[in-house]
């Protein structure tokens, strides 16, 4: 018998359908967040920004223009064989870069790899001058794979920045391990040791943990909290449905964290 005769076709199944709906629903919604993406937060950038600016961690989707930003990162790549772009390497919490620097700084999904947030901002505070815009594109809690963990309060990030802590800091390392890895990570295989268990230097070193988690309220009040001014705000915003959007401007003085 000839061996197309022997080629048994499995019938037609309803999920059959409905899995090929889905891969086109999947399809056209990554082309719209890829067509908003440069429509709606790069509008954002231009709208509010002038002059010379940086951003912190662009990975591969830079979001700022590129004659007028300086682009920079803890990590010269994030997948093994493509190098980022970067002006400079730098860790977040320690700019090299003077005071008043920049008229603007944008980050993206940078600022969870932190463990001192509120000594991070002021750090990005002082590298803007006064009056500057930071712009903040988060995961908002409630939509990523850290909805099972509890809101990080500004009472924490006070005592967080009081203590110095840094990233040996362990706090949060279970939490994530039991709240936020069973969900999907494309890199969970590399995170894994011989026996099964999660090597959680891999995750603290490759910058995979998130120590902390906001909604957009949440971040609101602690840029509040460190004397700057909201100008925009956005709960759910078109290119990142996990993200929300805030523009802070910061005051005519320095920023300094309150006691």
């Amino acid at each position: 018998m000839h061996d197309s005769q022997r080629h048994i076709h499995r019938p037609w199944k309803p999920e059959d359908t409905i899995n090929i709906a889905k891969n086109i629903v999947k399809w056209i919604v990554r082309k719209k967040t890829l067509f908003l993406n440069e429509r709606f937060t790069r509008r954002i950038i231009t709208h509010y920004t002038s002059g010379l600016g940086c951003e912190i961690g662009p990975g591969v989707n830079p979001q700022c223009p590129k004659e007028r930003t300086v682009f920079v990162d803890r990590y010269r790549q994030y997948i093994p064989g493509h190098p980022i772009a970067l002006d400079t390497q730098a860790d977040a919490a320690d700019l090299p870069f003077c005071d008043d620097a920049f008229d603007f700084l944008f980050s993206s999904h940078a600022l969870e790899h932190c463990p001192d947030t509120l000594r991070v901002l002021e750090n990005w505070c002082r590298v803007l001058r006064p009056g500057g815009l930071l712009i903040l594109r988060l995961p908002h809690r409630d939509r990523t794979f850290d909805r099972d963990r509890p809101i990080t309060t500004l009472a924490h990030h006070i005592e967080d920045y009081k203590n110095q802590v840094g990233y040996e800091d362990t706090t949060h390392r279970q939490e994530f391990l039991d709240l936020s890895m069973p969900y999907h990570h494309s890199w969970k295989e590399h995170a894994k040791n011989a026996d099964g268990s999660w090597n959680i230097d891999y995750i603290v070193n490759e910058g995979k943990l998130h120590y902390h988690v906001w909604r957009q309220t949440d971040m609101v009040d602690i840029l509040r909290h460190l004397g700057l001014t909201i100008r925009f705000v956005m709960d759910d915003i078109p290119d990142r449905v996990d993200s929300f959007l805030i523009v802070a401007e910061t005051p005519s003085h320095a920023v300094a964290v309150p006691d």
